[in-house]
Parts: structure tokens; C-alpha cells; sequence
């Protein structure tokens, strides 16, 4: 049997509490963004390997004049499927920094792109292309 000091215990126990008022606000947040949520138009422009968690998508969006960022567990998706492509994004009203992006619903609409504060790329013209 393996003895646990007391000092051991009280670690532990930190350790469990963070974790828990963790999850705890996340859960929170969540709820949040469903009660009061409004849409937007996110742009998705990074990706991180998460450690245990599997990959991260981070991305931003306007409300108003404010770029705000986010970033959202993907299950093992190929990043250049998402990378600088535009979502429906939902957040909450009352704290716009709280976000959900919806990579299902896919915005090709320039003008409603234009609209949510990004600007459209031009396509690069090959100087050899007959025009």
C-alpha cells in the first residue's frame, strides 16, 4: 500500500480544486454564449498541436471596430481545409470575448465578409496568363 503524506494530500487536493473551477468556467462560458448569443464572421489563421487535448484552431473576428480571438479543439482535422477561410462564429453579447466558431457553416459571401470588417484578398494574376 502506498502512503500519502499530508503534505502530498493538500497538492493533490489544489490540484484537483483548479481543475475543477476549470471546467466549472468553461461550462459557464459555454452557457453563456447559448443564452445571449449573437453571429459573426470568423476568420480561422492558426493552428497549435495540442498536447493531450488534440489540435487547436485559433481565429478572430470583429464586433464592431473590436478584432477579438479565439481558438477551439478540433478532432484531428486538416488545417488547410480551414486555413484563412471564413465561419459563422457565435458569442455572447453580453462579453463578446466569449466565442463558439461553427467550422460547419462555412462563409463564402464576399460582400458579407466585407461587412463583418475583413477585407478579401485580391487573386494574384500570373504575369504569363492571357488576360
Amino acid at each position: 500500500m502506498i502512503k500519502v503524506k499530508k503534505g502530498q494530500k493538500v497538492g493533490l487536493l489544489i490540484i484537483i480544486l483548479i481543475l475543477a473551477s476549470f471546467y466549472v468556467f468553461t461550462e459557464y462560458i459555454k452557457k453563456e454564449v447559448e443564452n445571449s448569443s449573437s453571429y459573426s464572421v470568423a476568420m480561422v489563421f492558426r493552428y497549435f498541436r495540442g498536447t493531450s487535448t488534440g489540435p487547436i484552431f485559433e481565429y478572430k473576428y470583429y464586433v464592431g471596430d473590436t478584432l477579438y480571438q479565439g481558438g477551439q479543439t478540433v478532432n484531428n482535422e486538416d488545417f488547410s481545409n480551414y486555413e484563412n477561410r471564413f465561419f459563422k462564429v457565435k458569442y455572447s453579447k453580453e462579453n463578446p470575448s466569449w466565442s463558439e466558431i461553427l467550422l460547419n457553416q462555412r462563409i463564402t459571401d464576399s460582400t458579407l465578409i466585407k461587412a463583418s470588417g475583413f477585407s478579401i484578398p485580391k487573386k494574384k494574376v500570373n504575369r504569363f496568363q492571357e488576360e
